[in-house]
């Protein structure tokens, strides 16, 4: 088989599209002999969006949330107004991730911590973060904010901010 070249994405977003042919013979196969005549195809193969690499954290379980695998970000620009993080993760029928917000010198932002933090079981390219039930959307004085995921069974492939 043959990949073209580049990637389309899907058109819910949710996906990168690779298409390639494929044929019925081997690569030390006798191609010139064209045997494969009417019998070919193109393939379409999908990934979910931002997929191709994540952080994994292992089945870990009752334990403090402190002390769980986590993923802290070097402190990230937030746009005005009031914003919601979104993740792109993937956790077992188990797994979950909660998350906190920082100040960029690393203290966590009241009401934000981890353990106000609602667990987020999903395999979602667009998991909404939440604390305490209900706080979904929220607004950073300064502009800048260090997020920490900290997370079991689970595999996340990106963040961001949605204004």
């Amino acid at each position: 088989g043959y990949m073209v070249a580049g990637a389309v994405e899907s058109l819910d977003g949710t996906s990168v599209l690779l298409y390639a042919s494929g044929q019925p013979f081997t690569h030390g196969g006798d191609a010139a002999a064209v045997t494969w005549a009417n019998n070919t195809g193109i393939r379409v193969l999908r990934s979910r969006k931002h997929g191709f690499v994540s952080i994994s954290a292992p089945y870990r379980f009752n334990q403090p949330r402190s002390s769980m695998p986590h993923f802290v970000t070097k402190p990230i620009n937030v746009p005005d107004g009031e914003v919601s993080l979104l993740l792109n993760i993937k956790t077992s029928n188990v797994g979950f991730a909660v998350v906190e917000l920082r100040t960029p010198t690393g203290s966590a932002l009241p009401g934000f911590e981890w353990n106000a933090s609602d667990p987020i079981r999903a395999n979602s390219v667009g998991a909404r973060a939440s604390w305490n039930r209900r706080t979904r959307t929220f607004s950073v004085p300064d502009g800048k904010v260090v997020v920490a995921v900290a997370f079991a069974d689970a595999e996340l492939y990106s963040l961001w901010f949605e204004v």
